[in-house]
């Protein structure tokens, strides 16, 4: 029969390869960090194989410092989003994939290896744009990349 312990590190196992292999967000790592750590834990003989109680207290308490720390390092949720800027992608070239670009429908255009959301600008001087051909990337209205076509693009 498996020990308390190995079962605390299948479980962080288990949380982290959910993690690895994205199903799961950073926090199943974060997770996975605290049941590896419950499971030393009882390993070392720190806490007792028949508290389970206190087991599961320390797992939640280790998990959210850790989530707590991360948040410190990286910064807080959503904290990113709203300082990210995109001036280095403006004026930048980029290739029409997944399909023609409508005037009035999002297509998808590649920049620098990245596929993005993108919408002709209305200064856009064709309907379509094949896929294929490069535009110029003028504005970013939230995730979507606003362009225009290049001379000689129909």
């Amino acid at each position: 029969m498996l020990s308390t312990a190995a079962i605390w590190f299948i479980a962080s196992v288990l949380l982290i390869i959910l993690e690895v292999t994205g199903i799961f967000n950073f926090t199943a790592l974060l997770t996975g960090l605290g049941a590896l750590t419950v499971g030393v834990l009882l390993e070392r003989e720190i806490i007792g194989n028949d508290s389970v109680n206190l087991q599961i207290i320390i797992f939640c308490l280790l998990s959210a410092i850790y989530i707590f720390l991360s948040w410190l390092i990286f910064g807080w949720p959503g904290s990113r989003q709203s300082t990210e800027t995109f001036h280095d992608i403006v004026g930048s070239r980029a290739k029409i994939v997944d399909g023609s670009l409508y005037k009035t429908k999002t297509g998808k255009i590649s920049w620098s290896g990245t596929h993005l959301p993108a919408r002709c600008h209305n200064d856009c001087l064709v309907d379509v744009l094949k896929e294929g051909h490069f535009v110029t990337i003028v504005e970013v209205r939230g995730n979507v990349a606003i362009v225009i076509s290049e001379k000689g693009d129909s």
